[in-house]
């Protein structure tokens, strides 16, 4: 097959029809589409010229997975987990007429995308949904986690049991973790004392004891209260907060996940979209090694890592790296662990094309490919 067939076939494959969602309860798709009914002669004519001006821009990747359409700004990596064969991946996107709502796709091989419905979007009390993470469950059912917006909200947890995940139900008692102002919870300590912690872009949940665990990002705690050159040295830098639940309804702070060392980071840095999760021992796979990852963004320099050890629910790097280094372009990190143990990774990749071309060809959003992590 010759390059320029295999392009269109590509661009072809991201063509979907685009759902609409209400303020309320999102319908599910035989609600929203009438499939008995004749497609209105405009909108195949709309959808062919749409087509062929995906074909005709030569911004658009072939092998990277980009957006089908709308704005992908911010654009991250979102909910990634695998299941029965499957690679499932969620994009963050601003749905025009709608506000921010999760797209989902999945692939058998990371480069061919099924498009399923979207996953979550604006309502059931929050007005749109930022960055989270994806789990599945000991029973096979897959719970993602997410940023109410807006304001002060918190973090609400949606749950899909059918076998190909094409519907998500919100938890009726979102927030999980309860804002008390944007992205920030200020509550008290076991001994009384006044606290606050971040609850913006939760982690992907994890098991461990019968116990699950998620973390939440600092970044509206370090603008608050860490961004003076008087601010309280244990108030900048990146940090990440622990929670803990029996049940996925009710959450409990537990404490600060790790120490954050300026010879690593410095002051300026937060720490958002984490991802943590066991290292494998070789890019085949396999056997995990004694060590885990964890893979976040500060917003001023990009995607960056720990690696630690992980121990009474503490977290105890001894290396850091950054993946982003001339500027913070490669962004909002996403990973999974797959059927072979495997751990996958995916970024944002930041295109900078003007505004005028972005709506021009009514798309923007690409992903880095597909990187593999191992110790």
């Amino acid at each position: 097959m010759n390059m320029k067939k295999l392009i269109i076939l590509l661009a072809v494959s991201l063509l979907v029809p685009f759902f609409a969602f209400s303020q309320e309860k999102p319908a599910p798709v035989s609600a929203l589409v009438n499939i008995n009914q004749d497609i209105p002669k405009e909108v195949i004519k709309a959808t062919r010229e749409f087509r062929e001006r995906l074909l005709a821009d030569p911004y658009r990747p072939a092998f990277h997975f980009s957006f089908p359409e709308d704005n992908g700004r911010p654009g991250d990596p979102n909910g990634a987990f695998y299941h029965n064969g499957r690679y499932h991946l969620m994009f963050l996107y601003n749905s025009a007429g709608s506000g921010f709502a999760w797209g989902h796709v999945s692939s058998t091989d990371m480069l061919h995308w099924r498009f399923h419905p979207d996953a979550i979007a604006p309502g059931n009390g929050d007005d749109g949904c930022f960055s989270g993470g994806g789990f599945v469950d000991d029973d096979g059912s897959a719970i993602i986690s997410y940023w109410m917006l807006w304001g002060d909200k918190g973090i609400g947890l949606a749950k899909s049991i059918d076998n190909n995940f094409n519907t998500w139900e919100k938890f009726g008692n979102n927030p999980v973790i309860k804002s008390t102002e944007w992205g920030i919870t200020e509550m008290k300590d076991a001994s009384g004392k006044e606290i606050h912690v971040g609850s913006a872009d939760p982690s992907n949940i994890w098991k461990k004891d019968g116990r699950y665990y998620m973390l939440t990002g600092n970044l509206l705690v370090l603008n608050k209260y860490g961004r003076n050159a008087d601010s309280p040295a244990e108030e900048q830098g990146d940090r990440l907060y622990l929670f803990e639940s029996k049940n996925l309804k009710d959450w409990t702070y537990l404490h600060r996940f790790y120490e954050s060392k300026r010879n690593w980071t410095d002051a300026s840095e937060d720490n958002m979209c984490p991802s943590f999760l066991p290292l494998p021992s070789s890019p085949d796979g396999g056997k995990p090694s004694n060590k885990y990852f964890l893979l976040s963004i500060s917003h001023n320099k990009g995607c960056q890592y720990y690696i630690g050890d992980y121990s009474d629910n503490r977290f105890y790097p001894d290396l850091f790296g950054r993946m982003s280094w001339k500027d913070n372009a490669y962004f909002a990190p996403e990973a999974l662990i797959d059927g072979k143990g495997r751990q996958i990774m995916w970024s944002w990749v930041f295109d900078d094309r003007p505004d005028s071309i972005k709506d021009y060809f009514g798309w923007t959003g690409t992903y880095g490919l597909p990187r593999t992590l191992w110790l």
